[in-house]
């Protein structure tokens, strides 16, 4: 299966040629200040299977997780729409906003991580 997506303008666009390693809902306090909400539907891909074209206008922001490795969150320079991430826990792997893609019709969520960080207001079924 082929995914593809990217930013809002379409200054970056990625394509990825595998299956999601995982989809997973991260609720931790880092993961609601960078996307402004209660949590970040992310999905893990093999980085080593995707395709990123407008590199040179995403932009990376680090900062030590909640876990104690770093991530660094690719955004946008121009619309600021957050596209992938990174974590150092897995050097070769891309997490891709699930809001970023241009179909994520058919995926699913399995789980929710840092749920002791949720909050009160955000409801997952």
């Amino acid at each position: 299966m082929t995914y593809s997506g990217g930013c809002a303008c379409t200054a970056v666009r990625y394509m990825l040629n595998c299956e999601p390693r995982f989809f997973y809902l991260c609720q931790c306090r880092d993961c609601q200040q960078a996307t402004g909400c209660g949590h970040a539907p992310l999905l893990m891909f093999d980085a080593g299977k995707g395709k990123l074209a407008g590199e040179d206008d995403l932009r990376f922001y680090d900062k030590k997780g909640d876990s104690g490795g770093t991530i660094s969150r690719g955004f946008c320079q121009h619309c600021g729409s957050p596209v992938l991430a990174r974590l150092s826990a897995w050097p070769n792997a891309w997490l891709v906003y699930a809001g970023s893609l241009d179909d994520s019709s058919t995926l699913q969520p399995t789980r929710a991580l840092w749920h002791q960080s949720a909050q009160h207001w955000d409801y997952l079924h």
